[in-house]
């Protein structure tokens, strides 16, 4: 998990905090997003310098997204996700990378005029999934996401 932001050659990865230690519903392991995570986070895209690619990485997918070429989709029940992935976007934001569901996904979304890549990371685990282990393979270009590649561990 990122906790603070780090600077690429050609981008920058901003944290948004989607854990938290206990929530008032039945499954508190999904994702939640408070006022003070998501200012942060806004505030960190909206600085990144212009020209270069902005992501922002958090445990839990913010939305629901559906995984390229199969039945599968990835249950994003993340308490304000989609008011974040908006506010986001908003800001600068060029992508989301998120994990918890241990399945990789890649799917572009146009959101207040913009684009916006929402990317899942695989697992390395050898638990018994749906997918087999995998990781992601992103490229960076000048103040875009050139490529996104699952890759087989």
């Amino acid at each position: 998990m990122v906790n603070a932001e780090l600077d690429l050659a050609d981008g920058r990865i901003v944290p948004l905090k989607t854990t938290a230690r206990f929530q008032l519903r039945l499954n508190w392991s999904l994702g939640n997003i408070d006022r003070k995570s998501i200012r942060a986070a806004e505030a960190q895209v909206d600085r990144a310098p212009r020209g270069r690619t902005v992501l922002v990485a958090s445990h839990h997918p913010l939305v629901d997204v559906r995984v390229a070429g199969t039945r599968t989709r990835v249950r994003g029940r993340t308490r304000g996700g989609a008011d974040a992935l908006r506010r986001l976007a908003c800001a600068g934001a060029d992508g989301v990378l998120t994990g918890h569901v241990h399945t990789p996904f890649h799917e572009e979304r146009h959101i207040e005029g913009r684009r916006v890549h929402l990317i899942g990371a695989g697992t390395l685990s050898q638990r018994l999934r749906e997918h087999v282990p995998s990781f992601n393979d992103i490229r960076l270009g000048r103040g875009t996401i050139a490529g996104v590649c699952a890759r087989t561990a």
